[in-house]
């Protein structure tokens, strides 16, 4: 086993879940998947590659499908709802991405600080309906942002909201806009200005994936993750089939390791 292949992490899971309502995988890993040709007892050679994802994340994913207690994810953290609710939405999965917002929205109180909730929320690509609220509290307000908030804001998005106060203060003439007709047209001159548009079906996931090849062995038994790496740690049980093919049906491979990389197979 060369040193690509010990860096490799699969895990296997069912292709029910994996391409059933996903944009992403039917249509940037399913057409590539089908004409692939078929490897003895279904190896790991044709695994696709996906990029931008860590062990934990994916198997976080996978948790919402293979969660025992069926209606009861309340052991997830916030970070853990962001985490899902950003792969969610890179593949596809918009059942999945329901679900985080709803569990995102009753713990939104964790993070109480309005600049540090649009960090988060952008880097977990949230959608718009959840950053405008508070780019408008951040914005008609009369006092600037602090020293502690323009240390957090990038420098692009820091001169947008400058602008965006701008054009505010020009609108309204100096006045805190009140009136629904008002926090509509505000509104406006937000997403323009933020750019807060939603792309459903984000750019970077419509980038098919790197060709298949560069794996490691089969992954083992049905219900494991495999785990190569040069230190010798070889193999990890998963514990309540996160990320596990239970009994029945064929299921998906997947691989991670060193760049963050995820690999998927098809049956």
């Amino acid at each position: 086993m060369d040193e690509n292949q010990q860096s490799l992490t699969y895990i296997r899971a069912h292709s029910h879940f994996m391409f059933r309502g996903s944009r992403f995988l039917e249509t940037c890993g399913g057409n590539q998947l089908d004409s692939a040709p078929p490897s003895p007892g279904q190896g790991l050679e044709s695994a696709l590659m996906i990029q931008g994802a860590t062990l934990k994340e994916v198997e976080l994913l996978l948790w919402c499908f293979y969660n025992e207690k069926y209606d009861d994810y309340s052991e997830a953290s916030l970070q853990d709802w962001f985490s899902i609710a950003r792969l969610a939405h890179d593949w596809g999965y918009d059942g999945v991405k329901a679900m985080a917002l709803r569990y995102i929205q009753k713990m939104e109180g964790e993070i109480p600080d309005t600049v540090d909730r649009i960090i988060a929320y952008e880097a977990a690509k949230l959608p718009s309906e959840f950053l405008l609220p508070l780019y408008t509290d951040l914005c008609i307000r009369k006092e600037l942002p602090s020293v502690e908030e323009y240390a957090k804001l990038k420098d692009g998005r820091l001169r947008e909201i400058y602008q965006a106060r701008e054009d505010i203060l020009r609108a309204f003439k100096g006045n805190t806009p009140a009136t629904n007709t008002e926090m509509s047209k505000t509104r406006t001159i937000l997403i323009d200005v933020l750019s807060l548009k939603d792309d459903p079906f984000p750019a970077a996931s419509r980038h098919a994936p790197p060709a298949p090849g560069s794996t490691a062995s089969q992954a083992g038994a049905s219900t494991s993750t495999s785990t190569s790496t040069p230190t010798g740690n070889s193999s990890r049980q998963t514990g309540n089939s996160t990320t596990s093919n239970t009994k029945g049906g064929g299921g998906s491979s997947a691989g991670t390791g060193k760049g963050a990389q995820t690999a998927w197979k098809k049956p």
